[in-house]
């Protein structure tokens, strides 16, 4: 029995060792890891009437409006950071077997979280406690404001008056679906392991991609190892793209030394 114990305790041990060398976050920032339908509303054809658009935060919708694109990537710093936010993503182009890459910016994010504030105002549902005695125009007026924050929450007129103009780049099959396969990768293997400490500030950094019939996200803030490669090189992507300076085969080497 003592044997038996011993062992057991070997393999634990062991088992917790393997699990250490193989974790991307350990002891980092707090992380939220989605898999979800992509659509919720089916069209009249092959695609979607409406995404889910569930994963997304404000900052995400003013940047990508209503749709999920294969890639994602968003960025957002503090205002004692880079004090900017910065996205990107890929849309595929079927008809001539090409893809279009867009980039984004947006400064100052003391005007961003004013932005953010305006939007969940307007968005987000009053809950009223059942025993709370309210008087019903009062009542009445929570309600219509919940009926119409239902039906504002995923309208893109409500976001795209905050939607920077993205510079779109038409990029090659090989380099986008590199891309595509990296992030999908992350995303499909990202352990942690530890606690998260307390950091008041820092950035954050979301990969999104979708498979198939899902749509994947993972928001970590203040990555680590394979995700801070990443999220360097979508930055780095980023600020190409804006300064008209892509350039692909130097993103593929680094995408390729990613393990």
């Amino acid at each position: 029995m003592k044997k038996f114990i011993f062992t057991a305790c070997i393999f634990i041990f062991g088992a917790s060792h393997i699990v250490s060398q193989n974790a991307e976050h350990i002891d980092g920032g707090h992380f939220l890891k989605r898999i979800e339908y992509n659509g919720i509303i089916r069209g009249m054809n092959t695609g979607f009437a409406q995404y889910n658009l569930e994963s997304k935060s404000v900052l995400e919708k003013i940047f990508f409006g209503e749709t999920n694109s294969p890639v994602e990537y968003v960025f957002r710093d503090s205002p004692e950071g880079s004090n900017e936010a910065l996205a990107l993503r890929i849309i595929g182009n079927p008809e001539n077997d090409s893809c279009r890459l867009e980039v984004m910016k947006l400064e100052d994010m003391h005007t961003i979280y004013k932005w953010e504030r305006n939007i969940s105002a307007q968005t987000n549902e009053i809950v009223i406690p059942h025993d709370l005695n309210i008087l019903w125009p009062d009542r009445e007026l929570i309600q219509k404001h919940n009926k119409d924050a239902f039906l504002l929450r995923n309208n893109d007129s409500l976001y795209q008056q905050y939607r920077p103009a993205p510079k779109k780049i038409m990029v090659s099959v090989a380099f986008a679906g590199k891309l595509y396969s990296q992030v999908k990768t992350l995303i499909d293997g990202f352990k942690a392991e530890g606690i998260p400490p307390t950091i008041a500030d820092g950035y954050e950094a979301t990969f999104r991609c979708v498979v198939e019939n899902e749509v994947w996200t993972l928001t970590i803030h203040i990555p680590q190892r394979k995700a801070l490669e990443l999220s360097n090189l979508c930055r780095q992507i980023i600020a190409d793209g804006l300064n008209n300076e892509i350039d692909e085969s130097k993103y593929l080497k680094l995408l390729n030394e990613i393990n």
